[in-house]
């Protein structure tokens, strides 16, 4: 199994933490970030497969030999699951840690998934604005042009993270504007991203992207 980004105390750095045991002294804390990356497609909260995601379960032994253990609860008919899009933007290209104050730069992938060409535009407007701990780096809005229906087209955009620490581009953030669907309405339409992008900012040198 992957190693987790970063661990502190008795157990070690980049120690398989899956199926395996670590040693926690009295006082030792451990700390652990995974990053989940979706296959194609939405999650269905009828499909029972998916029971299992989300489920963290523990057990430890007290230098005693008492036994403990410990698991979450997971109701995926809880989640609130997005409304199917005509248009769909998706997060494609992402740094698994970048360097604060250093731009860096994310891949969109845009589906057109009518089958009418459509003028289509990339706004990225921070919800938090200028204190937002990520922040575009340029021009907020990139006109795509026609995307034929049913067609795919790919899109990178610059930020620059402003704070250390795990950071996110949420899906108000970024979304497609139907420049067309102006001409007919006040206010044209919009796709937000599908899911909400995370970035691990460190305050040292950034991997390749």
């Amino acid at each position: 199994p992957p190693p987790p980004a970063g661990q502190e105390g008795g157990g070690g750095a980049h120690t398989p933490v899956f199926g395996a045991e670590t040693h926690l002294s009295s006082g030792d804390v451990g700390q652990y970030l995974y990053k989940l990356t979706p296959k194609e497609g939405r999650l269905d909260p009828h499909d029972k497969s998916m029971e299992e995601l989300g489920r963290l379960e523990m057990s430890w032994k007290t230098a005693l030999g008492e036994p403990g253990r410990l698991h979450s609860l997971v109701n995926l008919h809880q989640w609130k699951l997005p409304p199917q899009q005509h248009v769909l933007l998706t997060a494609v290209g992402v740094p698994s840690r970048v360097e604060a104050q250093v731009p860096f730069s994310i891949e969109f992938e845009v589906h057109n998934k009518t089958q009418r060409p459509t003028e289509l535009s990339l706004c990225v407007r921070m919800a938090a604005g200028l204190a937002a701990p990520i922040v575009p780096v340029g021009s907020c809005l990139q006109h795509l042009g026609l995307v034929e229906g049913g067609g795919k087209r790919r899109v990178r955009t610059q930020f620059v993270a402003l704070e250390v620490g795990l950071r996110s581009v949420q899906t108000t953030d970024v979304c497609l504007v139907d420049a067309s669907s102006a001409l007919s309405q006040e206010e044209p339409t919009r796709y937000p991203l599908q899911d909400e992008v995370f970035v691990f900012v460190d305050s040292g040198p950034a991997d390749s992207d």
